[in-house]
């Protein structure tokens, strides 16, 4: 959604930062490694130049991602036009600030709960334990050789830069309110209070502009957990990679 609301003039900076530090912080480490090489062939620096460039992209990249997942045996809903996605967000918000829907809320909690310094952070295994070919963080990412910590700055980065391109000023200057004054250093405390963090967050905007999706805490607990299943595990729990369709 805030990409049909982006003004390049006063935004470019804080976007492309955001949209950059995406493959860093996704709580999969396939989705990890997918996200970079989509971006490594149509990368959102070339996407900068206004709201229809960007939010194509953005449709590009959420083609890629569904491609990805049938090649996988999931159910996915076919692709979606351009018109189609344009006719849904430029319908949300018309609606406004107050009482509609802030979209999101599922994936921020993921990436928290997957918090890189737990004993499921530290322990996920890389791709490969041969050196990366570009001695480079993102070539790093992609084969998921990134120590916990390192990770952890990208997260904290990008949760400082989040609320700078939330689609209404409102939104931002709630959440920055709200954040306190140690923001996204409240990650670095581990994962059960980095999710209170959010949290808090999550629910002071609900009570501000009566947000239609309201949770309660253990209902986000909840939710997050049936992701929290280590994505090359064959398990009960949700996940990008679990075979979801009976082969005959």
């Amino acid at each position: 959604m805030a990409s049909f609301q982006y003004n390049p003039k006063t935004q470019k900076e804080d976007m492309l930062t955001f949209l950059s530090l995406l493959p860093f912080v996704l709580p999969c480490k396939f989705c990890r490694k997918s996200l970079t090489e989509y971006y490594a062939t149509d990368p959102p620096s070339a996407a900068m130049g206004s709201a229809a460039t960007l939010s194509r992209w953005l449709w590009r990249i959420h083609n890629c991602v569904n491609d990805k997942l049938r090649s996988q045996g999931q159910k996915v809903a076919a692709n979606p036009s351009y018109k189609d996605v344009e006719a849904q967000y430029s319908a949300y918000l018309r609606e406004g600030c107050s009482r509609t829907q802030f979209p999101g809320w599922e994936l921020l909690f993921c990436i928290l709960d997957n918090h890189p310094l737990s004993k499921e952070g530290r322990s996920s295994k890389p791709f490969s334990d041969e050196a990366p070919t570009t001695p480079d963080d993102l070539e790093k990412n992609r084969l998921n050789l990134l120590k916990p910590e390192e990770r952890l700055t990208y997260i904290e980065h990008f949760f400082e830069v989040l609320p700078q391109i939330l689609p209404y000023k409102e939104w931002t200057q709630s959440w920055l309110r709200h954040a306190g004054p140690v923001g996204a250093k409240s990650i670095e405390k581990g994962r059960r209070k980095a999710v209170a963090w959010l949290y808090n967050i999550r629910k002071h905007m609900e009570d501000d502009f009566d947000l239609q999706n309201k949770d309660t805490y253990l209902g986000v607990c909840s939710t997050v957990a049936a992701h929290r299943s280590g994505c090359s595990k064959s398990t009960r729990a949700r996940t990008c990679r679990r075979n979801r369709t009976r082969s005959n």
